[in-house]
This record gives structure tokens, C-alpha cells and sequence, in this order.
């Protein structure tokens, strides 16, 4: 198999940040071990800031000449550097960022064109923070893409994406106490290498292969205990994330020789089901070296299985269970998902269509052709004839948010400190959806609680047989609440299951006549192009905050508004929020006819 790399560091940015002591040397390591590995000398493509400037070109030129050769099986493009999030989505800081908004790579945005490129496996790794985006310089990188937007596949190619660490979370270069130096190292990238090297015999199987999915177990484990070691004084936490879409065949390492590896330990998650949920779970401490499981995506997990199999006794008692944990973390989860699940408050004025906000006060509401009043700071009423449109809903501070309008549907927006956390859509009472969404009721509400807490964490996975549960459930919850399926789409999306995508935009099409706007962007055809915020789409622009990194590499025509409107997209919030230049923006386009 040829196989190829583009391996970037960067240390230093402008901004103000801190230059990266490990940066260029972690690329230059990994430079070596793609040549220990048989890599070509000319399928290992080095860019980093030891030389000069390092520029999106640069990178995109060496990814183009990958992408033509034609033979490349498998694509290894890692990063050591600054990075930011803007809209819930990864940015690398190269050179000239964030002075030059466009000196960054656009990560989402990169992936999603790899996808349907020339090369059947790419493995992005990023050792980079993945905090929010602070001030108003660095909330405007928009950042390019680095792979060639020419759609040369006919199906989507896997793409393997590895994070140092969560969104929104810092990662680090700690002190090596062993170098008589003290010089600083990576931590990320030293366990990396620890696994692709075969240091660490654990994540090798039996063949001696590195593969994906193994290897994501292992960097949670591993960095755990790595960090655990660290002197009281400098203890860190850093839980690494990854969202593998290759099958178990793949893999990005091969160590001859090795040593037969003892089996894989198994993390587990924070809480565990005992047979009878009337029975307490029986717990062990854990002995002072085991790898800890992270407490965010296992609990997220806990909660998620038992809706998905239909037990809801069982969901309810990891929920009471989870509440009353000592445990740091747990009970905060808990306590979201237990008042999003909660049920709405009886409509107010007989309404068939309308918009609720809990959380934050309705100031105004505009729309261009449909007709709606605010009757309170909680509720704005959808009459007329016409019910299909936008309407532009400005909360208190003069923020906004737009809602696309259902016909029989009470959209509910929920907000928390300023950000809105879920959007989601239940029938109207008196409606012809009521009575089957009123048999479901609990447990709609309970998912849709679990995937908006853990989207906001950066923790909506789907593995396994979770995966098609959650779409069989889609094919009826499409009709139940809508903004379910956009919780869905990205999850699918993060694990290459397009088919998945497409298979909701079909159900949701047939039976509302249109499409979430975020569903059309995600559910790309190979070769095709969709036309997005028309007539066949609810809403004009994404509506989950990470769709807008994605709008580049939709290959589809779009709103001329949103180019200008992205600068005017909140950071932080999970849902898109405008500010209030965005509000006025939308305010006149709304009035001209512009948008609907």
C-alpha cells in the first residue's frame, strides 16, 4: 500500500499567543516515523515554520499532489499548533493568523471535501487546542480548506479525524522531567507516537497493526495516565476525542516484530447497570495506575443506550443515579439533560404554530411572508395562510436567532447563559401529529435531551449498534420533532455514514415536504449539487453553529447573504446566534424579499 503524509508544525502565530516550544518538533517526529514505516521520500511532505512562513498554499499544494498521483491508498495529514474554535469548529492557526483571517485551515471544511477526493483513506490528527475563539480578531479567522474540491469519488472515503483534546477544551505541553534539558513535549503527540512506534504493545493486535479504533481507545487511556503522573502542583486534564469512520481493516501503523499484545483493556463507563435497576450498582475503586474512563462521553453513553433500546425504566435510573453522583461532572450532565427532557408548558392560545423561548425574553419578532405576533416574552403566534417561511426572533441584548416555520409545529427554543443549548419542534395539540407524538412523548424528549447535552459537549458519538438505533428511531421521530434529525446528521456525519444522512433527508422531505436546512447541507450527493435556503429547504443558513464551517465545501449555491452574515455568527453558542449587526442584516433582508 503507498501511503503519504503531510505533516505541519507551527509555533509561532501572532495574536499575542504564547510561542509552542514542541510545535515543529513533533512534525519532524512524525516526519521520522512515516520514513521507518516505508513512506517514499517523496510521499512525506514537511511544512513547518523552521524555515519560513507556513501558508494554506502550502498545505494545499501538497495535498494536490497527493490527491493527482492517482496511486495514494492512504493520506496521513497531522498538525502541532495553535488552534482556535469559531462556531464550534476547528481552526490551525498557520503563520500569519489571526491578523490574516484567511492564514488558518478550515478543519471541518478540509474533511468534508476528503471525503469525496481521489485518496480512499485519510487520517487527519491534530495536536492543537480546540478552545473557543477569544475577541473579536480571532472570532473573524474563517480559515481555507486544504483539499481539492473536485468530488473525484463516486462513494465517500472514510476519513479518521484525532483531537488532542475535546472542543472547547486546551491541549498541552508539559515538561519532560526525564530530559536534562526540561524542555517541553507535546503530551499528545508523545502518546501518539508511543502507539504508532509500538512503545506500548497494548494497542497492537495480533499482526502487530495500529488500527483506528483500537488506537482511539488507547489515547483516551493513555493520556490519562500520563497526566496522573505528573507532579501534584502541574496537574492537568486533558481527555483526547476522535471520530473514526474507517472500518476495522484500516490502519495507520504496522510494527514488525512485536511482541504478542496482552488484550485491549476496555473502558467503562462512570456508572454501571446493574440487572435489576432496583438493585444499587456494585462500584470498585479503581487501582492507582488504571485508566480512568472520562466522565463526559461515557455518561453522555450511559444515558443514551437504554432510550435507544427502548428502556426507559433503565434510562431513568441511570438519570437518578447520575443526579446523585459525588463524582465531578456527572451530576452537572445529569442535571441538563434532566430539564431539557422536560415536558413543554401547555400551549398558550390554542396555537397550531408558533415559537417558545424559555431562558431569555422574546423582544421582537420579524418575518417576511408569514404572519406572527408576539403575545409575551415567551410565546410568538404563526397565523395565516401561509406557513411555510423565516421568522427572525430578536432576544433580550439584541441577539438573534432565526426559527424556520413548521406548519403544526411549536418551535421551542431553550436558552442558558446567553447561549441557546436546543431547538427543538413538537406538534401542536389538536394537531393530526399530536396523538402519535403524545404516545412517545417521554422518550423523544428524553433523546433529544441527551443528544443537545452532549452536542454541547462535543460528545454526541455513535458507535456500533447505537448508530442504526438512533436512525430507526429517526424514520419515525422525523415527524415527532424534526431538529432531532439535525443532532442525528452531524453525528453521522463525524463517522462517514452519509447513507445515513440521506436516508433522513428522504423521510423528512416526503413527509413535510421540505428539509432542515442542515440536513440538505450534510446530505451531499457525490457528483450533484442541491440548492440550498429555497424552497426545499426550512431556513436559509445552518442552524446548528457548526454547519457554517461546512458552507465552503457544500458545492451548492447559496444565499449571497451568508457570506457576510458568518462574521456576525456568535461564538460559543451551540445553536446559531446572530449579534446585533447579524439581526439588522437579516431584519433587511427579510424586509426586501431577500429571504422568506
Amino acid at each position: 500500500m503507498r501511503r503519504a503524509a503531510v505533516l505541519i508544525g507551527v509555533k509561532r502565530t501572532g495574536g499575542g499567543l504564547p510561542v509552542l516550544q514542541d510545535a515543529t518538533r513533533s512534525a519532524e517526529r512524525m516526519a521520522r516515523w512515516a520514513r521507518d514505516q516505508g513512506f517514499r521520500g517523496e510521499d512525506v511532505a514537511l511544512i513547518t515554520d523552521e524555515v519560513g512562513p507556513v501558508s494554506v498554499d502550502m498545505i494545499f499544494e501538497a495535498i494536490r499532489r497527493f490527491n493527482e498521483a492517482g496511486t495514494i491508498e492512504q493520506l496521513i495529514v497531522f498538525f502541532a499548533g495553535h488552534g482556535i474554535n469559531v462556531a464550534r469548529s476547528e481552526r490551525w492557526l498557520l503563520t500569519d493568523a489571526p491578523a490574516n483571517a484567511n492564514a488558518a485551515v478550515n478543519v471541518s471544511g478540509s474533511a468534508d471535501l476528503a471525503r469525496w477526493g481521489s485518496i480512499p483513506h485519510v487520517v487527519m490528527i491534530s495536536d492543537a487546542c480546540r478552545t473557543a475563539a477569544e475577541g473579536i480578531q480571532a472570532q473573524g479567522v474563517t480559515g481555507g480548506t486544504i483539499f481539492p474540491n473536485d468530488d473525484a469519488a463516486e462513494l465517500e472515503q472514510p476519513v479518521d479525524q484525532f483531537f488532542a483534546c475535546r472542543l472547547g477544551r486546551p491541549a498541552y505541553e508539559i515538561r519532560d522531567v526525564d530530559a536534562a534539558t526540561r524542555e517541553y513535549k507535546a503530551i499528545y503527540t508523545a502518546a501518539l507516537l508511543a502507539a504508532l512506534e509500538g512503545t506500548d504493545p497494548t494497542v497492537l493486535d495480533a499482526e502487530g497493526y495500529v488500527r483506528p479504533h483500537p488506537l482511539k481507545k488507547f489515547l483516551r487511556s493513555e493520556l490519562g495516565r500520563r497526566l496522573r503522573h505528573l507532579p501534584p502542583e502541574a496537574q492537568l486534564v486533558q481527555v483526547p476525542d476522535a471520530h473514526v469512520a474507517s472500518d476495522e481493516r484500516a490502519w495507520i501503523s504496522r510494527v514488525l516484530g512485536g511482541p504478542p499484545p496482552p488484550r485491549l483493556p476496555m473502558e467503562a463507563p462512570p456508572i454501571r447497570l446493574p440487572p435489576d435497576p432496583a438493585e444499587p450498582p456494585a462500584t470498585q475503586p479503581p487501582a492507582p495506575d488504571e485508566a480512568v474512563a472520562p466522565v463526559i462521553g461515557p455518561t453522555f453513553a450511559a444515558l443514551l443506550h437504554p432510550i435507544l433500546i427502548g428502556n426507559l425504566h433503565t434510562f431513568d435510573y441511570v438519570l437518578r443515579e447520575s443526579t446523585a453522583s459525588e463524582e465531578s461532572g456527572i451530576a452537572d450532565i445529569a442535571n441538563v439533560v434532566e430539564k431539557t427532557a422536560s415536558p413543554f408548558d401547555p400551549t398558550p392560545y390554542e396555537a397550531q404554530c408558533g415559537i417558545r423561548v424559555g431562558g431569555a425574553g422574546i423582544v421582537e419578532v420579524v418575518a417576511g411572508r408569514v404572519g406572527v405576533e408576539r403575545v409575551s416574552e415567551e410565546f410568538a403566534r404563526i397565523d395565516g395562510p401561509n406557513l411555510s417561511g423565516t421568522v427572525l426572533v430578536v432576544l433580550d441584548r439584541g441577539v438573534g436567532i432565526t426559527i424556520p416555520v413548521i406548519p403544526e409545529f411549536i418551535a421551542a427554543v431553550t436558552v442558558d447563559e446567553g447561549e441557546v443549548v436546543d431547538l427543538a419542534y413538537e406538534p401542536a395539540v389538536g394537531t393530526s401529529r399530536w396523538p402519535e407524538f403524545n404516545e412517545r412523548a417521554r422518550e423523544v424528549r428524553a433523546l433529544r435531551a441527551v443528544a443537545a447535552g452532549a452536542s454541547r459537549e462535543g460528545a454526541f458519538e455513535l458507535e456500533g449498534e447505537d448508530a442504526f438505533a438512533l436512525a430507526r428511531r429517526m424514520q419515525y421521530a422525523k415527524s415527532i420533532d424534526p431538529a432531532l434529525a439535525i443532532y442525528a446528521a452531524y453525528a453521522y456525519a463525524d463517522i462517514g455514514r452519509g447513507d445515513l444522512i440521506r436516508e433522513m433527508y428522504g423521510y423528512m422531505s416526503s413527509d413535510l415536504g421540505a428539509v432542515l436546512f442542515d440536513i440538505a447541507l450534510l446530505a451531499r450527493e457525490p457528483r450533484g449539487q442541491r440548492r440550498l435556503g429555497t424552497g426545499e429547504t426550512f431556513g436559509f443558513a445552518p442552524l446548528l453553529a457548526q454547519g457554517w464551517a461546512l458552507l465552503a465545501s457544500s458545492r451548492s449555491a447559496l444565499p449571497p447573504l451568508l457570506d457576510e452574515l458568518a462574521r456576525h455568527v456568535l461564538p460559543g453558542s451551540l445553536w446559531t446566534l446572530y449579534n446585533e449587526k447579524g439581526v439588522e442584516q437579516i431584519r433587511q433582508a427579510l424586509a426586501q424579499g431577500a429571504l422568506a
